[in-house]
């Protein structure tokens, strides 16, 4: 896995893909391994990366889901880093040695894993957002908005993830689901 270091220097700092630490009092509390808070703590998340997530510093604590959404208790497992434009939570398990899942909140917050910790969720965010540079290069800037992503671009995605986090591609899985829907272009408006 990358180093916070390495995250930075490969994600860049274009300004409109910036990176957001969150704060050590938000971090500490949290139920994840320690490589995983440095990596929050020195690096970050980008505050908006494909596909169509966001990610934000919490000011002094992550919040649960519980507490966030007034869901039912058997929530409080989840801690918030983020969400999707659905308005979807994207939270730390806690009781899963801190997996990273998002959470439908339209289907009483059914779990969807993401990734098997946050540094290998950030590897993939890189890797996807690699795959949407391949795509613009080959087929112009609105390639990925109407699924126009060369099959090597799919096939090299596919593998990064597959190398990041193997689980992270079992059926089901929120980059499962994301493959999918990359496979299946999108018609012209």
């Amino acid at each position: 896995m990358l180093t916070p270091e390495e995250f930075a220097a490969q994600w860049g700092s274009d300004p409109n893909e910036r990176l957001q630490t969150f704060p050590a009092n938000a971090v500490q509390a949290l139920a994840i391994n320690d490589d995983d808070k440095q990596f929050l703590m020195q690096c970050g998340l980008p505050s908006s990366a494909a596909p169509y997530l966001e990610f934000q510093t919490a000011e002094d604590e992550c919040p649960t889901v519980t507490d966030a959404y007034e869901a039912l208790p058997k929530f409080a497992r989840y801690r918030i880093l983020g969400g999707n434009a659905e308005g979807n939570p994207i939270a730390v398990d806690e009781q899963q040695r801190g997996e990273i899942v998002i959470l439908e909140q339209e289907e009483n917050f059914r779990r969807t894993f993401m990734n098997s910790s946050v540094r290998q969720l950030a590897e993939s965010l890189l890797a996807y957002r690699n795959m949407v540079r391949a795509a613009v290069e080959a087929n112009g800037e609105n390639a990925f908005f109407f699924n126009q992503i060369p099959a090597t671009a799919l096939d090299t995605l596919k593998q990064e993830l597959t190398r990041i986090d193997a689980s992270a591609v079992a059926p089901r899985t929120f980059w499962t689901q994301e493959l999918e829907n990359l496979a299946e272009p999108i018609a012209d408006l």
